[in-house]
């Protein structure tokens, strides 16, 4: 008996996640099966929605003078071997040597119809092409990518990006002018070391899917021996699996503003929690070490 690779596994999943979604328990599978600090790679969805364009019926006739234009290109092509738009008459076979030959045969081609006016899409045959675009969009991402999963720090499908022009701060304070669905909830302490004195908030924009925290004295960590993660629980997902927001780092002056990189598209959040892990971050966390929570207001 033969087993799946744990790779495959995760590139099958993954593209089933993109062409056609995934129940609840292949999408915990699928989230177990990321190695810690990854993204799903967004040319996955750019090919389902390629995909999904190929599938649409378009009624309307091509203009005319593009179907000249299609046309008279058509006549530039190459034609040795095949005449297209008309017959091949073929020559006789070649009698016995010792006999006369026949004169050489000629290939006439016979004149091609006028072209059509209106050009329409054959909606059955693109269906029936459906199947192999999404095998070969699938497999054309694994050859070019190697990997379906993004190495934090680069832009997932929940990710922040912060314009090189803008610091995080800048960013955020943008974020809350423009989204008119942005909240702000404070942070709300543990009894865990670091967070003694610790304050600041979370700012998200469900639409926009981005987000930043502040914090201010908070105890700076080790990268080397821990590091912070945070985490969103999404009304519409298992609370036991969270939504991981990503790992970051505090500094000596115990200040930051972090933006928020979510591995997978958040639906409904209801609450922001932040925990001390090992560097890195974990796929599922323990919840052994919680700094601090953020409640969404209902």
């Amino acid at each position: 008996m033969t087993t799946t690779p744990p790779m495959d596994r995760t590139l099958a999943l993954a593209c089933d996640r993109a062409l056609v979604g995934l129940d609840p328990g292949r999408e915990m599978e699928l989230v177990a099966s990321m190695r810690p600090g990854a993204t799903l790679d967004p040319k996955l969805e750019l090919a389902a929605a390629a995909i999904a364009l190929a599938e649409l019926t378009i009624d309307e006739p091509l203009p005319r003078h593009l179907a000249d234009k299609i046309a008279a290109s058509a006549s530039l092509a190459p034609s040795s071997g095949v005449v297209s738009g008309g017959t091949m008459r073929m020559p006789p076979a070649i009698p016995d040597s010792s006999g006369p030959r026949p004169a050489a045969t000629v290939l006439m081609p016979m004149k091609a119809p006028e072209p059509a006016p209106v050009v329409r899409i054959e909606t059955a045959r693109r269906r029936n092409w459906a199947p192999w675009l999404a095998a070969a969009a699938c497999l054309g991402i694994a050859a070019a990518t190697l990997l379906v999963l993004w190495p934090r720090g680069q832009r997932g499908p929940g990710a922040t990006t912060v314009e090189a022009s803008l610091s995080p701060a800048e960013a955020r304070d943008r974020l809350l002018a423009e989204a008119k669905d942005a909240v702000r909830t404070p942070w709300a302490t543990t009894d865990d070391p670091s967070a003694k004195g610790a304050s600041g908030e979370v700012v998200w924009s469900n639409e926009r899917q981005e987000g930043y925290m502040t914090f201010k004295s908070v105890a700076p960590n080790d990268p080397k021996s821990s590091q912070y993660q945070l985490w969103i629980f999404d009304a519409e997902r298992d609370e036991r699996y969270p939504v991981d927001g990503g790992v970051f780092d505090v500094g000596p002056d115990g200040e930051v503003v972090v933006p928020i990189t979510a591995r997978v598209p958040v639906g409904k959040p209801t609450l922001f929690a932040v925990t001390v892990e090992k560097p890195g971050g974990v796929v599922v966390s323990k919840r052994e070490r919680i700094l601090v929570t953020a409640k969404v207001p209902s």
